[in-house]
């Protein structure tokens, strides 16, 4: 099943959104760590490249890219719970920006 595409703006705000509920978690719920792959397109296919937000329950992360379809990535990370797979409007080339503005936007919730 394809996932649905959405745009940046979408992906960043909900990324920032569970980094913050899990860096201010007041009540001690319990969670567990999670992905957020996130594929991109290329004439209007998926790109051979993705990227991986990996989110401890505390709400440290840590973003890897590659350079290959999701669906054939080799890593552990694959193999942990994805809380949901994005497919952004945008090329691989918008990639290394996309991160750059998660990094950022939790720079500036600090």
């Amino acid at each position: 099943m394809e996932a649905p595409t959405v745009t940046r703006e979408t992906i960043i705000g909900n990324i920032l959104a569970t980094l913050k509920t899990r860096q201010h978690n007041t009540k001690n719920v319990q969670t567990q760590e999670i992905t957020f792959p996130i594929t991109f397109t290329h004439e209007h296919k998926e790109a051979a490249g993705c990227a991986i937000i990996h989110v401890q329950p505390d709400g440290q992360y840590e973003i890897k890219s590659f350079d290959t379809k999701y669906a054939n990535v080799e890593d552990p990370w694959r193999k942990i719970y994805h809380a949901a797979l994005y497919d952004c409007d945008e090329d691989l080339d918008g990639r290394e920006s996309l991160i750059q503005a998660i990094n950022d936007g939790v720079t500036a919730q600090s």
